[in-house]
């Protein structure tokens, strides 16, 4: 069951009423008779259909609320898991967007269907700065491949002493995301100021194509991690909804 949405019984003498509420509005009470899909009542052609579909043979009030609420309780049950798989993929996708390597730190948040990237960088004489962040609609972008001997994936590696991965956003034909970088660096196009810091240490400039770049261990398998678990969210949770 979504979350605001109830029932309840209410009974007064032989009479009994469903309740039902959704979210903010008025409850609905809807009288319930003694004994509901009665064959003599309602004819035994639309009685049989309702009574095979529930696959029941003659449904009396206290079957039809037990019948009620099982359902309510099984889609309580779907809603609670399907908001576990929802954080447990963003989860995924945050664990393979992190790294920390040197002089490099990256993380990464998704919020609803916006992906937010943050690199900091350590910077002689100002200490760690947020060189780079990108909000990124996850659905306007795509995923470069690579092609490997086991087949394509969905970032680029190199393996070696120091191993690296390197993921590449491209936005959609017609669109671009805000790439805000620290005043540190030189601009390359048009700009406006960060609502970060007032505007004092960052702007932002539009951006169509995004690489993010770990280097350290276990990077190859955080990008696994994060592409699988990016295009996953996607197709669940993005495709309808932007």
């Amino acid at each position: 069951m979504l979350p605001g949405v109830w029932a309840g019984v209410m009974r007064s003498g032989a009479q009994s009423q469903v309740v039902l509420g959704f979210g903010g509005a008025a409850p609905v009470a809807v009288r319930l008779p003694r004994r509901i899909f009665n064959k003599k009542k309602w004819g035994r052609g639309a009685c049989s259909q309702w009574l095979s579909f529930l696959a029941l043979e003659e449904v009396s009030e206290e079957g039809f609320m037990r019948v009620l609420f099982l359902g309510l309780a099984m889609a309580l049950m779907a809603s609670v898991a399907a908001a576990s798989d929802r954080a447990a993929l963003i989860a995924q996708i945050e664990a393979g967007g992190q790294n920390e390597y040197e002089d490099r730190r990256h993380s990464v948040e998704v919020n609803e269907c916006q992906l937010t990237t943050y690199f900091w960088k350590k910077v002689a004489g100002e200490g760690w700065v947020l060189w780079t962040s990108f909000k990124i609609p996850m659905l306007l972008v795509d995923l470069a491949e690579s092609k490997t001997e086991y087949g394509f994936r969905h970032f680029f590696a190199a393996e070696g002493d120091t191993p690296i991965a390197v993921i590449n956003l491209k936005a959609k034909d017609g669109t671009d995301f805000p790439h805000e970088k620290s005043v540190l660096r030189k601009p390359k196009g048009e700009l406006v100021p960060s609502q970060r810091n007032g505007g004092d240490t960052h702007f932002i400039e539009r951006q169509t194509d995004v690489i993010i770049m770990h280097v350290g261990p276990d990077v190859i398998e955080k990008a696994e991690m994060f592409t699988k678990g990016y295009i996953r969210y996607v197709q669940e949770y993005c495709a309808f909804t932007g």
